[in-house]
């Protein structure tokens, strides 16, 4: 069973092999307000993702349907976009490479802030392979007890949802978490072992 939190504020690659044996790399980027009018910045993004070579992307702060269509042009035909569902504030997206991964359903945590998205997906190529929930957040930024609190908030939510799924499910958490330290509430949420077969591995 592979379960991992990816804690990144800007960019985190990491490559996972499933118990399948396929390795895949997911990339968390917070793409900082990207829309359809960032056709600028499309350049750097393809530099970037040119050399990470990832299978999945999960994208932080994108604004509209047409900023992920803009990205989806740099990142060639072998690539394809989950739904883009428009929350509260910025949104969420995720890319991925179609010859690796094939998405099987998506839907969405609600929060009292911005929403954080679930992406199932299956991981393999030629019969081989396992599915994989994906989860991307964006969570609460600035420092202050208030805002710490809204994080922890924010985190409860989906600790609660984890808590739900049987424990064969295989998941990865990550996305802009807005952590200042590691001893914040939501922080200790995230890496506490309460219980309920949710033991999350820093990576």
């Amino acid at each position: 069973m592979v379960r991992v939190l990816l804690v990144s504020i800007i960019l985190l690659s990491a490559t996972l092999n499933s118990p399948a044996q396929v390795p895949f790399r997911v990339v968390s980027w917070n793409l900082l307000n990207f829309s359809d009018n960032d056709g600028d910045r499309l350049p750097y993004i393809q530099t970037v993702l040119d050399e990470i070579q990832p299978d999945i992307i999960l994208a932080q702060e994108m604004l509209d349907e047409e900023g992920c269509d803009s990205v989806l042009t740099v990142l060639g035909p072998d690539f394809a976009r989950a739904e883009f569902i428009d929350g509260f504030d910025t949104d969420n997206a995720m890319f991925y490479r179609t010859s690796t991964v094939q998405l099987v359903s998506q839907d969405t945590i609600q929060t009292a802030l911005r929403d954080i998205s679930e992406y199932v997906v299956w991981v393999g190529k030629l019969g081989i392979g396992n599915e994989v929930r994906l989860y991307t957040c964006h969570l609460k930024a600035s420092s202050g007890t208030t805002n710490e609190q809204k994080r922890l908030a924010e985190v409860t939510r989906l600790r609660e949802h984890l808590a739900d799924l049987p424990d064969s499910v295989e998941w990865i958490i990550a996305g802009d978490m807005n952590f200042y330290d590691s001893d914040e509430p939501g922080y200790q949420k995230f890496m506490a072992a309460e219980g309920d077969g949710v033991n999350p591995i820093l990576s």
